[in-house]
């Protein structure tokens, strides 16, 4: 295993360097990055880069199944797949529903009726904590606090996508035509916007 240490914070007038600089490297071992930001991706590894595809349908049932104390609340085909496609098939979306579950006695069709409630609701439900063993200890990361950091760092990154994000919200969630969104100062800035709001997993072209 390879630590590094940081170092001391610049000193003013102290050269910058980019973060490969600092990367150990040796043709014993090598250094796996995992990261939602692609164009980080690409410049750190460059034509090594694996992409994770997006859990299909039949993975998320196999996860929420696993995740339930009651199994037998997965055998109704139409509300596991209804649920799933509410939770866009998002794994930490998936067992923090199924803890919720768990905690509360309630079956598949009752937590989506609670999806179905008001904005307000949903985001108190979705910010519920929840314990998973494939988590760090004393980790907070519900799914709406997951999702606001991912969309304050875009909003910081990028105005124009958090504008994009924002005018979506107000149209369809899906099938919106790239022609209806506000125009950017230039094409390449468009395919920039919309290149990072895939890596975020916002959009999906």
């Amino acid at each position: 295993m390879w630590i590094a240490k940081a170092g001391p914070r610049q000193q003013p007038g102290q050269e910058l360097h980019p973060l490969i600089d600092y990367l150990l490297k040796s043709k014993q071992g090598g250094i796996v990055f995992t990261t939602r930001d692609r164009k980080i991706a690409v410049k750190l590894a460059q034509q090594n880069v694996v992409d994770v595809p997006a859990m299909g349908e039949d993975a998320a049932a196999e996860l929420l199944g696993k995740c339930l104390v009651n199994v037998d609340l997965a055998k109704s085909w139409q509300d596991t797949s209804a649920l799933l496609l509410q939770l866009t098939y998002l794994p930490l979306a998936i067992v923090q529903a199924a803890a919720y579950i768990n905690e509360n006695a309630i079956s598949l069709a009752d937590y989506l009726s609670l999806l179905a409630e008001q904005e307000e609701e949903v985001i108190d439900l979705l910010s519920e904590e929840f314990e998973d063993d494939g988590r760090y200890r004393n980790i907070k990361n519900p799914v709406a606090i997951t999702w606001l950091i991912s969309f304050n760092q875009i909003q910081r990154r990028d105005r124009l996508a958090a504008d994009y994000l924002l005018f979506m919200a107000c149209i369809e969630p899906t099938d919106i035509p790239q022609s209806l969104l506000p125009a950017g100062a230039s094409r390449k800035k468009e395919v920039d916007v919309i290149g990072t709001l895939t890596t975020y997993s916002f959009v999906n072209k």
